[in-house]
């Protein structure tokens, strides 16, 4: 059982490796002196519409970005991680500015379940049983 290659992945790596001359956003190494990475910057599988967006791209060494994952985890991580790791680590955050936004979410608003409306019979009945089980409980607490 084998991997399945997925081409748009492959067409959107070398694309924003070129865009970013195979070379580390975090420590400027090139691609000759160590293995670089295309790194997702808006999580894919949170993100799905960014997934093959150029602007979603950057690269990194595979060090810096084992690095960032070891610290920031993999599914979590956003940009303002990213801009965090790359001034912790002395680097330029000019690369954060051609990341795109994700579309806005819409979520469902949050209802508080109303109390139901009592009448003032049955306000004074729960305030009598009220009174009645602290009475029992004193009883009980002798």
């Amino acid at each position: 059982m084998g991997w399945k290659v997925d081409k748009r992945l492959l067409m959107w790596r070398e694309l924003v490796g070129k865009r970013d001359r195979w070379t580390c956003a975090i420590c400027g190494r090139k691609r000759g002196e160590i293995t670089i990475c295309v790194h997702h910057v808006w999580p894919a599988y949170r993100y799905p519409e960014l997934r093959y967006r150029k602007g979603n791209g950057i690269c990194m060494c595979r060090g810096c970005h084992e690095a960032f994952h070891r610290q920031f985890g993999a599914s979590k991580a956003t940009p303002r991680h990213l801009e965090r790791f790359a001034i912790e680590q002395g680097a330029s955050t000019a690369f954060l500015l051609r990341i795109p936004l994700p579309a806005k979410r819409r979520r469902k608003p949050c209802k508080k379940p109303q109390k139901p409306k009592l009448t003032p019979e049955q306000r004074w009945l729960l305030a009598e049983q009220k009174r009645n089980d602290r009475e029992a409980k004193k009883r009980w607490d002798i």
